[in-house]
């Protein structure tokens, strides 16, 4: 099991496609085309922790913003999968967008202790300036993607592999 995090942009009515046929769920999903997918590796729990740190309504972890996730009701989802698919509506991804928009890397790494980000799943030892540097590179995209996201008015479905 790898531990990745994975979000795609869904329609509405892809969620109640989903919804309404959970064991097809997973096959429906991974036909969509791949641009409307974002991966951020193992990095999801270190982006979690920093934006917790920060106060930030969205946590990537627990896919909650708001007022909270929605677990996805679905069957098998691609076989190894920690919990069932969640995903944020509209409205949340919204409420997400606006806030990661007034975000950056910089403002919320500034005076971390590194001990907090060892904790992440994946990254083992001693944080340094190269860990948090990796980090940057799989959240920058998180921004453009939740905004872009946003203007369509899509909701975002995630899951942990």
């Amino acid at each position: 099991m790898s531990l990745d995090g994975r979000y795609l942009r869904v329609t509405a009515a892809e969620v109640t496609r989903m919804i309404r046929d959970p064991e097809g769920a997973y096959e429906f999903a991974s036909g969509l085309p791949d641009d409307r997918e974002l991966w951020v590796h193992k990095a999801w729990m270190a982006i979690s922790i920093i934006l917790r740190r920060a106060g930030h309504p969205l946590d990537l972890a627990a896919l909650n913003v708001a007022d909270g996730e929605k677990t996805l009701p679905v069957g098998e989802w691609g076989g190894q999968i920690l919990q069932p698919p969640k995903y944020l509506d509209a409205h949340q991804v919204r409420i997400a967008a606006e806030a990661l928009s007034r975000t950056s890397y910089d403002g919320l790494i500034g005076g971390i202790d590194p001990k907090l980000l060892s904790k992440c799943y994946g990254l083992h030892g001693k944080w340094d300036e190269k860990d948090v540097e990796w980090v940057r590179l799989w959240f920058e995209p998180v921004i453009p993607f939740f905004e872009a996201t946003a203007g369509e008015g899509d909701a975002i479905l995630a899951w942990i592999d």
